[in-house]
């Protein structure tokens, strides 16, 4: 096709896409988007973010080794006016073929801008499943089920349960799940990798409990500490790894102090090893208030480990052998018995990776998929 730079014509046979999203740090919908653009063909298809925040982490980092161009927007919420003005300049600089909006409930804002500008492909992605509250709740979460499906002209989501929460029970049989695929090789199970691990930590003799996310409420940290509690009253030769970082730091560690774990708990904040960590755990804990779609969780069933999981998360991971969900409604006794309950269980965890696959989650599975979306073609 042919287009403009400095005034001049010249041929780009690429198709660009600009995807809109919060952040570039690490884990979230910057890896779903970093795991696609590192096996898409890119003579073919060109990625650039634009995102709220100027903190750029390994995920960003990485995206512009990769040759993406990043822009910076301010927040639509305090400035829209701000907002849609940056957003009509940076479409018209890139001269996009595709508007692929991450933001959810108000993928419409971004994706209107693209339409204004012309621009023919136009994704609202669903990576999410929140529950609503309050008539503000309420009013933004109607506002997305009918303003999104009229302004994008694909409706991708994570899940069903992602689907329904922001593109509405109407929107069921036309929204288009993508998986959150991930490169299952990096999650092979290797006896030899867990053993380094558990020897640089100084867990070799533990049960070890891990858990990967931001340390936010909507992960449930605070609940987990207290699960943590229970089995710690049981056995004393265990020991939690949280890897994320987020505002609950340092709560966290208050709250461990008083329920008197501290010493049995490691906090190691944001890591770009996290295939490798996985290896050394025993188990992977994550009682979330809600999630999209948890591809943390996918990276723990790839590495072989039992899943002990919410009831809130959707249930696209009941494939793995080893996934349980529980309810978060009940005491963290109940939590910490079913735990201790497996440990005894034999398992080949080289399984795992087998299981991904199967199931339709390796990265290269899902590719073709989305390039015909970039291309135009309606996947079936």
């Amino acid at each position: 096709m042919v287009r403009k730079r400095n005034g001049v014509d010249f041929i780009d046979n690429q198709i660009r896409v600009l995807h809109i999203m919060s952040g570039a740090v690490l884990g979230g919908v910057s890896t779903v988007v970093l795991n696609y653009y590192q096996h898409i063909d890119r003579n073919k298809f060109k990625f650039d973010i634009a995102i709220n925040t100027r903190q750029l982490g390994p995920n960003g980092h990485r995206l512009k080794e990769l040759g993406t161009e990043i822009f910076y927007l301010p927040l639509k919420s305090r400035n829209p006016l701000k907002y849609i003005r940056q957003l009509k300049g940076i479409i018209e600089s890139g001269e996009y073929d595709v508007i692929h909006d991450h933001s959810g409930l108000t993928s419409y804002v971004g994706l209107a801008v693209g339409k204004y500008m012309g621009v023919p492909i136009r994704i609202a992605h669903a990576h999410s499943a929140p529950q609503f509250s309050g008539i503000r709740g309420m009013l933004k979460s109607k506002a997305s089920h009918y303003i999104n499906p009229k302004i994008a002209t694909v409706l991708v989501s994570c899940s069903q349960d992602a689907t329904h929460a922001i593109f509405g029970s109407r929107s069921l049989d036309d929204a288009f799940i993508l998986k959150n695929a991930i490169d299952v090789g990096k999650f092979r199970f290797d006896a030899e990798k867990r053993n380094t691990v558990r020897e640089a930590l100084g867990i070799n003799d533990h049960l070890v409990i891990g858990t990967v996310g931001n340390l936010d409420p909507v992960k449930n940290q605070k609940y987990l500490l207290e699960i943590f509690a229970s089995i710690h009253k049981i056995r004393q030769d265990v020991t939690l790894v949280i890897v994320g970082e987020g505002p609950l730091l340092n709560e966290l560690k208050d709250q461990a102090k008083t329920l008197g774990v501290a010493s049995n708990i490691m906090f190691l904040g944001r890591r770009t090893d996290v295939n490798t960590l996985l290896m050394g755990f025993d188990v992977f804990v994550m009682p979330s208030l809600h999630e999209g779609f948890a591809i943390a969780a996918l990276e723990a069933a790839a590495s072989g480990l039992p899943l002990y999981l919410s009831d809130k998360i959707p249930k696209e991971l009941s494939f793995a052998t080893r996934s349980r969900f529980l309810p978060i409604d009940r005491p963290p006794e109940y939590w910490a018995e079913e735990i201790l309950s497996s440990q005894n269980s034999k398992y080949d965890r080289v399984k795992g990776v087998e299981e991904v696959i199967k199931n339709g989650f390796d990265i290269r599975q899902n590719i073709q998929l989305l390039e015909n979306i970039y291309q135009g073609d309606r996947p079936i």
